[in-house]
């Protein structure tokens, strides 16, 4: 396949010809080389999935050794028909653990194809089976539901108007970045990096393609992208996307409830790749993100956003203060943003020349269709928004919103759309002077950012927007939202950890242990028998990120919180054949797994060493202290952190105060580690030699 393309002179096919042209030349001559070198095959529906010609085969045999004895009915015919029978049975078990641990390896980079395997099992389909018209009926045909989730994601888009006035806006920076450089050695290596297990967008030209042809598709797609970033023009094909509805939470037959995410050309993705590059370079280098911004940056996550509000507010609960937390949500964000106001932040922010060009080309004239189990909707016009799925779509939607932060003199904190504003306020009855009228700042606030959504076409959903109070004795104080009273709760989930208003996160410990725990039966009853290099890739992948995900920011303190976690990896390791009967430390060592607790202080002491070396994108300053200048007898290393009394069981067990001790006691060795690799290593092999000291104290008492 290769040498084919290679033997294309694609300098004179694309001499003279637009975007457009060149891009339906390449797509025609990948299809008809793609046709020749590639077998095509129908899916076997009706066949399991480790199904071969070897196991067919068997079966065949057993069905013709049956069809012998019925013939005859001899014992030596019965016999042959028992050997045929056993002989398939097993090639078949043996073909389908094989299938089995061959997803089970490939998880990390399939997880589509496990979970396809794994919902096959299940009575219950986590898909859409019926939509609810707005006249209240019931829709199961596949076409119809396309195009019903089709025509409610056409209505929540920002209408165009005509002779519309843009918002007045300052520059935000004085270098403009306009033109980029591409080769086709760029465009290899982004092409070797994509994933083969992903779709195929609506040009039909799968990933796996692609790459195996890196060096042979590079040279005329570099000369594509070169002619649709100088034309300011993108082929048709890179303008649609076919959508898939991803369900959130709520009644399944309503479409409201259903996120779209876009499918789009895997080409085009790689030319997007290149232009994020540029602009995240551009945007970095003149400091243009706001500091409050934690969704898709480097150094930024779910942790650092959750790490800095609750150091805050812990903070402010240890100096006997209370806090107002105003969670805010945006109604559809990534849908509504106009083109028009998106194009002049672009501007606004230095860039222009060839890429603005090529980013207003990419939003505008956008067509979408939903596919649902093969069915698809008609084709209808985006008129707004970003599109979710693409590569573009977070880094646009983040300079659409760089400049929310500004409205406000409360601390506030971004992850993309999801934002929150908080203060601090007095204690009844012990109230401070400084900080009487302090939730009017608040209720300012709110009003600035409703103003703010009003004139960059935005909306809030105030049903979704809550206030938290935190802190013995608040006095709850009432906020509005552009006149609508805002709802107070006691729990929120903020970025996938539920806060509740005693920041003890019990009730967030005893959700993701359910959640776990099902995770763990449907292992169970996916695989036939699952052994240890099966076991080890599932449960690191699909387990244990669920227990600790942004575990710095909840790690639990109290002890029945902590045996519940445990439970949990104690249960799973059972499941392993080999080792069910086994103690627990057995199992444990057998698998080479360390308890969950002991993982956890790892986890802190590496993220206080990527703090401190600031390999992270927040200052460690907001966390904690050096001891510079202090005297002290025991000081193990250099980088010793100062230790502060706090008398709050949340303050004292947080990420900042509970890792002073542990981290003081590291040696010189670990913590002058060159990068986090070498950390790990180092404190891998001193936390082994610790063990056998406090174990050799053990035994002489």
């Amino acid at each position: 396949m290769n040498r084919l393309l290679d033997e294309v002179n694609w300098e004179v096919e694309f001499e003279g010809k637009t975007t457009q042209e060149r891009w339906n030349i390449f797509k025609n001559k990948l299809e008809e080389i793609t046709s020749q070198c590639i077998p095509m095959s129908k899916p076997r529906r009706f066949l399991a999935p480790w199904m071969n010609r070897k196991v067919v085969k068997a079966y065949k045999k057993k069905y013709h050794a049956w069809k012998r004895y019925m013939q005859h009915r001899r014992s030596a015919g019965w016999r042959e028909y028992v050997r045929e029978r056993n002989d398939a049975s097993r090639i078949e078990r043996d073909e389908r653990r094989a299938y089995e641990k061959r997803l089970a390896k490939e998880i990390g980079v399939n997880k589509r194809g496990f979970f396809k395997y794994v919902n096959s099992k299940l009575t219950v389909r986590p898909e859409i089976s019926a939509l609810i018209r707005e006249n209240g009926e019931i829709i199961h045909d596949e076409k119809e539901m396309s195009n019903i989730c089709n025509c409610y994601f056409h209505t929540v888009f920002n209408r165009p108007t005509e002779n519309e006035e843009l918002p007045e806006m300052e520059n935000l920076c004085n270098e403009n970045i306009g033109d980029i450089e591409i080769t086709p050695e760029m465009v290899k290596n982004k092409l070797e990096k994509l994933n083969r297990f992903k779709g195929s967008g609506p040009d039909n030209i799968h990933p796996h393609v692609l790459r195996e042809t890196a060096s042979s598709v590079c040279s005329p797609l570099s000369m594509i992208f070169k002619e649709s970033l100088r034309a300011g023009e993108t082929p048709e094909d890179w303008r649609k996307a076919n959508i898939t509805p991803i369900f959130k939470k709520g009644n399944r037959n309503d479409p409201a409830n259903y996120r779209p995410v876009s499918l789009t050309s895997q080409v085009c993705k790689v030319l997007e790749t290149i232009v994020r590059e540029q602009l995240f370079n551009h945007l970095k280098s003149n400091n243009l993100l706001s500091e409050e911004q934690h969704g898709f940056r480097e150094g930024r996550s779910c942790l650092s956003n959750l790490l800095t509000t609750l150091e805050d507010w812990t903070s402010i609960l240890e100096g006997g203060d209370c806090v107002d937390v105003a969670y805010l949500d945006f109604s559809k964000a990534f849908d509504l943003v106009s083109h028009k106001h998106l194009l002049l932040k672009l501007q606004k922010h230095g860039i222009t020349g060839q890429i603005w060009n090529w980013i207003k080309a990419f939003l505008e004239n956008r067509k979408q269709k939903v596919v649902i189990r093969g069915a698809e909707s008609d084709e209808l016009n985006v008129l707004s928004g970003v599109p979710q799925g693409s590569v573009l779509g977070p880094i646009l939607f983040l300079i659409f919103i760089n400049d929310l932060p500004k409205c406000t003199t409360c601390p506030v904190c971004l992850f993309a759309d999801d934002s929150k504003v908080y203060c601090k306020v007095p204690r009844r009855y012990r109230g401070k002077p400084e900080l009487e009228g302090a939730h009017e700042l608040l209720q300012k606030d709110l009003q600035n950012l409703h103003n703010w959504a009003t004139k960059w076409k935005m909306s809030f959903n105030v049903d979704k927007c809550k206030i938290m109070h935190l802190g013995y004795g608040n006095d709850k104080h009432e906020y509005n939202l552009n006149g609508n009273v805002l709802s107070e709760t006691e729990e929120e989930r903020d970025l996938g950890v539920l806060i509740d208003n005693d920041l003890k996160f019990s009730r967030h410990i005893r959700g993701i242990v359910a959640k776990a725990n099902r995770m763990i039966g449907l292992m169970k009853i996916s695989f036939e028998s699952i052994e240890k290099d099966m076991f080890l890739p599932l449960y690191t992948t699909l387990i244990r990120p669920l227990l600790e995900y942004c575990v710095h920011a909840w790690s639990p303190y109290l002890e029945r919180d902590i045996d519940l976690l445990e439970n949990v990896q104690r249960r799973a390791t059972k499941i392993v054949r080999q080792y069910k009967n086994e103690e627990y430390e057995v199992r444990l060592r057998e698998l080479g797994l360390p308890k969950l607790v002991d993982r956890r202080t790892r986890g802190d002491m590496i993220l206080t060493y990527r703090l401190l070396n600031g390999l992270e994108g927040i200052d460690y300053q907001r966390f904690f202290s050096l001891e510079n200048g202090h005297y002290n007898l025991r000081k193990n290393h250099n980088l010793q952190l100062v230790k502060t009394g706090d008398h709050l069981n949340i303050r004292r067990n947080f990420f900042s105060r509970r890792i002073i001790d542990k981290w003081n006691n590291l040696t010189e060795y670990e913590v002058s580690a060159p990068n986090t690799h070498e950390f790990k290593k180092r404190y891998d092999k001193e936390e082994i030699e610790r063990q056998k000291g406090i174990n050799n104290n053990i035994y002489r008492r």
